[in-house]
């Protein structure tokens, strides 16, 4: 059961950092884990655009609640 609710949280953050995040950003997460690239745009907010901030930090917040 863990290992679905691990995969429905990576599968929900890899859809909005797709979305949000610059194409030099989104290709991490064909080689890097969805966790490793959360943690980098978490402490390394200055690589993202300004104005999709605010959509990336509130995936980040919402992976962080699951």
């Amino acid at each position: 059961m863990k290992h679905a609710k691990d995969e429905m949280k990576a599968s929900a953050a890899k859809t909005v950092i797709k979305a949000a995040a610059p194409s030099y950003i989104g290709c991490w997460l064909n080689c890097c884990t969805v966790g490793c690239v959360v943690h980098t745009l978490d402490n390394a907010e200055f690589i993202i655009p300004e104005e999709k901030r605010p959509q990336i930090k509130a995936a980040v917040a919402q992976y962080k609640a699951l």
